[in-house]
């Protein structure tokens, strides 16, 4: 489960120095120690370790102005989505 996209819906825009700062915070639930595996359509990947309970809380940041689109897969403890 991912949530907390800070009150962007839809097509809103965030300018470029907000991105670069602020970004958009995540709250990642999955499985206990687990891990959510990030890609963008881009090919920029990221990995985010859980915690014993399955949880992280993030923060996206991006450097230049597009279209991001994210894909969030969650992992076991072994690496098995």
């Amino acid at each position: 489960v991912i949530e907390g996209f800070e009150d962007i819906a839809g097509t809103e825009d965030m300018q470029v120095e907000e991105a670069r700062t602020t970004g958009v915070v995540i709250a990642a639930t999955g499985p206990a120690n687990g891990t959510i595996y990030v890609t963008t359509m881009q090919g920029h990947s990221a990995i985010i370790p859980l915690d014993d309970t399955g949880y992280a809380l993030k923060r996206l940041r991006m450097n230049s102005r597009g279209w991001y689109w994210f894909t969030f897969r969650a992992m076991d403890s072994d690496g098995y989505l």
